[in-house]
């Protein structure tokens, strides 16, 4: 989950940190559960927000965190990919 929002927001916004990049996985894709898990401990945490149309985001202290371990992150091989088009 903090990959999947790491590796979109820098390929969308590079170090711009005023936009953030969000998405949401609906229930009858592939890996939705794995998502809401997700979801629910990084909010524990502090490290996203989601909009009122459900799209998580990164939150300010996410940013902070993914910057500090971007070598962690960058190194982890799985992201989620199965967007709609």
């Amino acid at each position: 989950m903090i990959r999947t929002l790491w590796k979109y927001q820098v390929e969308s916004f590079g170090p711009d940190t005023s936009k953030r990049w969000g998405f949401t996985v609906k229930t009858e894709m592939p890996g939705w559960m794995q998502f809401t898990l997700g979801v629910l401990e990084l909010l524990r945490i502090g490290l996203v927000i989601i909009d009122d149309k459900g799209l998580v985001f990164l939150a300010d202290h996410g940013i902070q965190f993914c910057e500090q371990h971007n070598t962690e992150i960058q190194g982890f091989p799985y992201f989620y990919s199965h967007f709609a088009s």
